[in-house]
Parts: structure tokens; C-alpha cells; sequence
């Protein structure tokens, strides 16, 4: 039996990582693999270490460019002005023995792996916070960003947002309405590994 992969994106801000955060308690037995970037760690973050639902491998860049010439991503992107990248042994594992693999990705990680993956064995879970002035008044409150930078991620905003006509699932998760996400994002969990 194949498994399946599901993928969990949305813009900065969005909470997809409080959301993770509440898939990985509720589902341990999902295989979540760990992401490799270059970017560094935020404040509290370890190396192999969750946090906030996410697990990062933090590298060099040239350690990066090394492991994706080499073949060892399953898919990859440079955004934020850092790479990040997820480890294609561990996912092909996974998937190989039958179980559901979790991942948070951007969008051109999706993309890249819908041309990789048969349609069928990924779902797409969409995390939508609302307008562009709610998602990064939530990403202004995480981190200082730069204005060139605040206008790169309201174009990479757009793009998502046009993007999620393609996603299984969407949840709204605007702010005060957290715990309605979580409660949705149950439902949506329940009703894919049933599937």
C-alpha cells in the first residue's frame, strides 16, 4: 500500500505552523519530515528539534547547494532570500511502507511535487488568515521585515492566494478563530486518513 501525502501551506502569517503544531499532538503516528534551510534559527529553535510544530536541519548554504545537486530533495526553493528543502529518502519511505506523511511547504514546493506525485496520493490543505493587512500584521508581530521585503511576501501573498482554487481543504483561520481552525482541521485530518 502507497501512502499519502499531505501538505499543509499558506502565506506567512497564515498560522500554519500553530496548526501543524496541533496535527503533530493529535497525530503522532504521521510521518513528519525534517525540513532542511539556511535561514537562521528564530529565537527558541534547535537544530532537529520542534518548534511551534516545525522541525528544521539548519545548514550553510553551500551545505544546501551540496545536498540539492546531489539529488537528496524531493523538492526545494529559495525564498525569504534562504533555501529550504525536504529530504526525498525520508519521504519516499514513508509513503513506500503506507503511512501518511505530513508536510508544511510554500507554494513552489507544492508545485513542484504535484509534478512528481500522482495527483491522487497528495492532499492540498490550504490555511487562509484573511486580507493581506491581517496576514502581515500576524508576520510584522513574529518579526521585524523590511519594506522590499514586506512587498516581496505581498506578492508571494497573491500568488498563494490565487494558488488555493487547488487545494482538497481550505481553513480559515483569522484571528480570535483558532480554536474553530483547529476544529476544522480535525475534520479534515479525520475525513483524509479514513480516505
Amino acid at each position: 500500500m502507497i501512502g499519502k501525502l499531505v501538505l499543509l501551506m499558506g502565506p506567512a502569517g497564515s498560522g500554519k505552523g500553530t496548526l501543524l503544531s496541533h496535527i503533530r499532538e493529535r497525530h503522532p503516528e504521521l510521518a513528519y519530515p525534517i525540513s532542511w534551510t539556511t535561514r537562521a534559527p528564530r529565537a527558541g529553535e534547535e537544530d532537529g528539534k520542534s518548534t511551534n510544530g516545525k522541525v528544521y536541519h539548519f545548514v550553510s548554504a553551500q551545505e544546501f547547494i551540496q545536498a540539492k545537486d546531489a539529488g537528496a530533495f524531493l523538492e526545494w526553493d529559495h525564498h525569504f532570500n534562504n533555501y529550504y528543502g525536504t529530504p526525498v529518502h525520508e519521504v519516499q519511505e514513508a509513503l513506500r511502507v503506507g503511512n501518511t506523511v505530513l508536510q508544511e511547504l510554500e507554494i513552489r514546493g507544492v508545485k513542484q511535487l504535484l509534478q512528481k506525485l500522482p495527483r491522487e496520493q497528495v492532499k492540498i490543505i490550504f490555511v487562509s488568515a484573511g486580507t493581506w493587512e491581517e496576514v502581515s500584521k500576524r508576520a510584522l508581530a513574529r518579526e521585524p521585515i523590511a519594506p522590499d521585503e514586506l512587498e516581496k511576501r505581498h506578492l508571494h501573498y497573491q500568488e498563494e492566494m490565487l494558488f488555493s482554487k487547488n487545494a482538497d481543504f481550505i481553513i480559515e483561520n483569522k484571528d480570535g478563530q483558532l480554536e474553530e481552525a483547529k476544529k476544522r482541521i480535525d475534520e479534515v485530518m479525520k475525513e483524509i486518513l479514513a480516505s
